[in-house]
């Protein structure tokens, strides 16, 4: 764990007990519902699908509390569909969540035959989009995409690459997990995928270590336990703690009803922490608009060695031993300790660091 103060604040207790997660995640369904955004809003379809999806695939969604709320918007939906066929990722998502924490079945199979028929998964242009289109219509037996033979073998292409992922690349990273996710079916299936993606995700959870994202570092210590695999405990301690520095507060919407908070770092975390065993969406929160805060963020090490790096290589004297023996005066001290933390926590560093250092310019099989 970080040897860092990361303090709490004023406002919701998030870890006192697994007893409350039922009416948090009651909470803030009804949140997500009725008074955080508009239905016009293609963030309400976001929020709900993301919530619904870890409801379900953690089983913590399987209280009738939860459930019934969507009952209503799991009627809606093929009205949604109608207006807005280009959401249909979401809208799927959302009923085959929905019908299988026990709501009645038919809408999510109805849309799936849709798109199908229309062909709207052929006009997805990234692979990942695709990969979710094919995951989503076969949860109900329809099939899309049957042309496209080599997708899984362009995507697995992408997700072995693991030099590549010691190189900052927010959408790359994002890509890779959720393409674990997809494998294994959110934990349902071991996703049978080469070792080498693992040293991609252990890649990416040091950016993120490093770069103290919270969002990013849950979402790869969940990829790595559905791949069968334990997460360095410095990163899953990591993201308990953060947890702590979330408040949740009820707040009016102002004149532009604009929002913008802290909601998906909040919820993923939650999420690691349920798959991980740990105490999840504990806590309490009022009924009504829900908004989920945390600390700004800070100037991380990330940064700091990433500005290092630059002017080494300006200098023409960047190697990866020069970096490591110049970071230690040059870092400030809370840099110093994340990226003396981020080394002891995994085994991958050091090749980390190479690919690093030379771009991900590292030929396989050397550090």
């Amino acid at each position: 764990m970080l040897p860092l103060p990361l303090s709490g604040g004023p406002g919701v207790p998030l870890l006192a007990g697994r007893r409350s997660t039922a009416g948090l995640m009651a909470a803030s369904a009804g949140a997500f519902l009725d008074h955080r955004r508009g239905r016009h809003d293609v963030m309400f379809l976001k929020e709900n699908a993301e919530l619904l999806n870890i409801a379900e695939c953690t089983g913590l969604g399987r209280a009738a509390a939860l459930a019934r709320p969507y009952r209503r918007l799991l009627a809606d939906l093929p009205g949604f569909f109608a207006l807005f066929p280009q959401y249909y990722r979401f809208l799927l998502s959302i009923a085959s969540d929905a019908e299988a924490m026990g709501l009645p079945p038919g809408a999510a199979r109805g849309i799936a035959v849709e798109v199908a028929r229309r062909g709207l998964a052929e006009g997805e242009i990234s692979d990942l989009h695709r990969m979710e289109a094919r995951r989503l219509c076969a949860r109900h037996e329809v099939e899309v995409l049957a042309q496209d033979t080599t997708l899984e073998e362009r995507v697995l292409r992408f997700m072995t690459r693991h030099a590549a992922f010691a190189v900052p690349n927010r959408k790359a990273a994002y890509d890779l997990t959720h393409f674990v996710f997809y494998f294994s079916e959110y934990g349902r299936q071991p996703p049978d995928l080469p070792a080498a993606v693992e040293k991609s995700l252990l890649n990416t959870g040091l950016i993120a270590f490093l770069e103290e994202d919270v969002d990013l570092i849950s979402e790869v210590c969940i990829a790595l336990r559905y791949m069968g695999c334990t997460p360095p405990p410095a990163w899953e301690d990591f993201v308990t703690a953060e947890l702590a520095d979330f408040t949740i507060t009820t707040e009016e919407a102002d004149e532009t009803g604009a929002l913008g908070d802290d909601y998906h770092p909040w919820l993923v975390a939650n999420w690691h922490q349920a798959v991980a065993g740990r105490p999840a969406f504990a806590g309490r929160a009022r009924p009504g608009r829900l908004v989920f805060r945390r600390r700004a963020a800070r100037r991380g090490a990330l940064v700091e060695l990433t500005e290092l790096l630059m002017a080494m290589s300006c200098a023409r004297r960047l190697s990866v031993g020069a970096l490591m023996e110049a970071a230690p005066a040059l870092l400030t001290d809370r840099s110093r300790n994340v990226l003396a933390s981020a080394a002891r926590s995994t085994p991958q560093f050091d090749e980390f660091i190479t690919g690093f250092c030379y771009r991900g310019q590292v030929q396989e099989g050397k550090a």
